[in-house]
């Protein structure tokens, strides 16, 4: 994460502390947190997590959320602690990959107030995975031939695809890497199956106007039904 980004949040969270004094926790998550390239400031996300959320404390955050907004982040999600500690069967996913890489910006650290049961969290990847498969399964038959629509269709995969990995890597009881290559690759590995593809769809995710190669989408495609029958498969008895 650059230093520009650190000092726009920093100066955004100042007008939160105005509001909230010590009563919040801030955390970074997702690529920025895990030191990855943020090419865009609405790659950088934060979660608010307060004691309590009343009708007033969120209309006084107003004007802070819009000044976020302004500055070119995403604003903010924002849960209370009860929320938050309760919230591991509803957003196993998320949770899962905020508690292996997050950075905290305010407040103490939330993440040892939830934990995620690993029949929920392959739940949701088994949810998560059959839609995919499903929508990539319509482009694929919808644009096999448009490289320019097939490369529209995996760069706004890639990022999902990379949490997922992450997902099943820990449903899996593997080390999670760091880098978002070498999430998939591993993943790929678990599944079965060659890496090549998804590992091309991951490096292109920040290349406007990428042009997928069919034979490219073609393996992503494969290496999402390996996962997706990989989940379905899955028996959290065997951990």
């Amino acid at each position: 994460m650059t230093d520009e980004i650190v000092a726009g949040l920093e100066a955004l969270l100042a007008r939160f502390d105005a509001t909230l004094g010590a009563g919040y926790s801030a955390v970074l998550y997702g690529a920025a947190a895990r030191g990855e390239p943020t090419p865009d400031r609405s790659d950088v996300h934060v979660l608010l997590i307060l004691d309590q959320a009343t009708s007033a404390q969120l209309r006084a955050l107003g004007p802070g959320f819009k000044a976020w907004g302004r500055a070119g982040f995403h604003a903010p999600l924002l849960l209370t602690r009860r929320e938050w500690a309760r919230s591991g069967d509803a957003f196993p996913i998320e949770i899962t990959d905020i508690k292996a890489a997050h950075r905290v910006l305010r407040g103490k650290d939330p993440a040892g107030e939830v934990s995620v049961a690993p029949r929920d969290l392959r739940a949701a990847l088994e949810r998560d995975l059959a839609s995919g498969l499903m929508r990539f399964r319509q482009a694929w038959a919808l644009h096999a031939s448009e490289p320019a629509r097939l490369g529209e269709v995996a760069r706004g995969a890639a990022a999902p695809m990379v949490s997922l990995c992450r997902g099943l890597l820990a449903l899996a009881g593997r080390t999670v890497p760091a880098s978002a290559d070498a999430v998939v690759r591993e993943a790929v590995q678990v599944t079965g199956g060659a890496p090549e593809a998804l590992a091309a769809v991951v490096a292109a995710r920040y290349q406007k106007g990428w042009k997928c190669p069919p034979e490219t989408f073609e393996g992503f495609l494969a290496a999402v039904d390996a996962a997706a029958r990989y989940v379905d498969g899955f028996s959290t008895g065997d951990r």
